[in-house]
């Protein structure tokens, strides 16, 4: 056997690199299309089973009793710990909710205030009020923001 024989064909090496680098090339195009819409269905589906969640605890809570809370220092009544205690509860029951609370309108449109907590969330500078909006899922039910 001579040593022509042995590269007898050289461009094979090259055709044989160019389809491996088109092929990994589409492996992964394709594993990031299925990363992205799959992360996306996931979220679109998660959102919708807290926009259920948040309808359903919205209806369960009374809204004479929660127009009684306006302002932070009626934590103590019984109307502030029946609902409390009802959040706390739907917490509970699902562990993928951090927290639920709800929020009323200020004067200010861009500004929210606390109304009621599930926990002991507390906001950054203490004043009871939300100054910008974070990740959450809103339902707003009778004037009234309730935030999961």
């Amino acid at each position: 056997m001579s040593e022509y024989d042995h590269n007898s064909k050289p461009y094979q090496k090259h055709v044989f690199w160019l389809v491996f680098l088109a092929l990994l090339i589409n492996v992964i195009i394709l594993s990031s299309i299925m990363y992205f819409v799959g992360s996306q269905s996931m979220m679109n589906s998660y959102k919708e089973k807290l926009k259920g969640i948040a309808v359903s605890v919205s209806k369960n809570i009374s809204a004479e009793k929660h127009e009684t809370i306006k302002t932070v220092d009626q934590q103590n009544t019984e109307e502030y710990k029946e609902i409390e205690s009802y959040f706390q509860t739907i917490i509970a029951a699902n562990p993928e909710i951090d927290d639920i609370y709800t929020l009323r309108p200020t004067e200010d449109p861009n500004i929210m205030t606390f109304v009621v907590a599930g926990q002991e969330s507390g906001d950054r500078n203490n004043d009871n009020y939300i100054d910008q909006y974070r990740n959450f899922v809103p339902i707003l039910v009778r004037n009234t923001m309730l935030i999961i």
